[in-house]
């Protein structure tokens, strides 16, 4: 049976991307696609893609291990479900083991035969101003250098057949270098100080907000739900959720300040507990990471994710690129 994680396999043909270049042959960076993003109401991105000759828009997932498409788009294509032999579960705690083959799959000039995904679990998938048929995932990202200037809305993907350090710079006169490393579910993570506090973040662009766990706020910072400033921030299940202003927050010595970062309790891991007895067959025991850089954050940067290196480089987003 195939796995969604074969979407890379078919892109990576005929590539080296799947190894460094050697040091005595330093080929540059290429760029082999880039397309325009498109902002979604709440702020995080989408992205157009090809399926079946259709031009869809996916959501952009950095820290989406599995690239997925909507049970709605399943049912438009007539694709058959199989059983995946994985188990992925949301933050709101909704589980998935199903996967479907698309016919063929383009994103820019990057063409694929024969993709498969996984299916998103059942729920609410409200349209927005392109209504969202999947979600490119880390699966797929990591397989090139990703190139993300939110200023211009424009992502490039680019080869990863370059020595280290070897990336396609933009003019910047602010720029910080960070070291990150990716997990065992294809998320980015990477060290952020909050406050005097180094925290392990996960950069992830399908999240409206940057988020804090509830119990990592209470336990560092002594905030809770009901410290006095707090602003309502929506709910997530039914449950309230309110948000904190701190005073710092950044990354190598580039700094966002008195960010506005959402609380989120452990839903996922109270939720979850049912399916614990799967956990041979997930990417891991469900939980919240103490931080998670989303797009209110990540609007004011641009991003190199240089995978092979293991190095996220990033300037503020009001730098054009060259």
């Amino acid at each position: 049976m195939r796995y969604p994680s074969g979407i890379c396999a078919i892109f990576l043909a005929g590539l080296a991307a799947a190894s460094p270049a050697r040091a005595q042959d330093c080929p540059a960076p290429r760029v082999l696609a880039a397309v325009d993003m498109v902002a979604q109401r709440n702020g995080t991105m989408l992205v157009p893609v090809t399926i079946a000759g259709q031009q869809l828009y996916f959501s952009l997932g950095t820290a989406s291990p599995i690239s997925s498409i909507t049970p709605a788009l399943v049912k438009q294509l007539g694709l058959v479900r199989e059983h995946a032999g994985v188990t992925m579960i949301n933050t709101a705690g909704r589980d998935t083991n199903q996967i479907a083959t698309a016919p063929d799959f383009a994103i820019g000039n990057l063409k694929g035969t024969d993709v498969t995904f996984l299916v998103e679990a059942d729920g609410p998938n409200a349209p927005d101003i392109h209504e969202r048929a999947g979600t490119l995932g880390a699966d797929f990202l990591r397989a090139y250098d990703v190139d993300l200037d939110f200023a211009t809305g424009r992502m490039r993907l680019i080869s990863r057949d370059h020595c280290e350090g070897h990336i396609l710079f933009w003019n910047s006169d602010i720029m910080t270098k960070v070291p990150m490393s990716v997990a065992n579910d294809n998320k980015i993570v990477f060290p952020m100080t909050l406050d005097g506090h180094e925290l392990q973040t996960i950069l992830s662009s399908a999240t409206p907000a940057t988020s804090i766990r509830l119990r990592t706020a209470e336990e560092l910072y002594d905030v809770k739900n009901d410290t006095q400033g707090n602003e309502p921030a929506g709910a997530l299940n039914g449950i309230p959720l309110y948000a904190h202003r701190f005073a710092k927050l950044d990354a190598g010595g580039l700094a966002v300040s008195n960010p506005r970062i959402v609380m989120l309790p452990d839903l996922v891991e109270e939720d979850a507990r049912h399916l614990h007895p799967l956990a041979r067959n997930t990417f891991g025991r469900p939980h919240l990471p103490d931080l998670m850089l989303g797009m209110s954050t990540l609007r004011q940067l641009h991003l190199y994710i240089a995978y092979a290196d293991r190095a996220l480089y990033i300037s503020p987003a009001s730098m054009p690129p060259r």
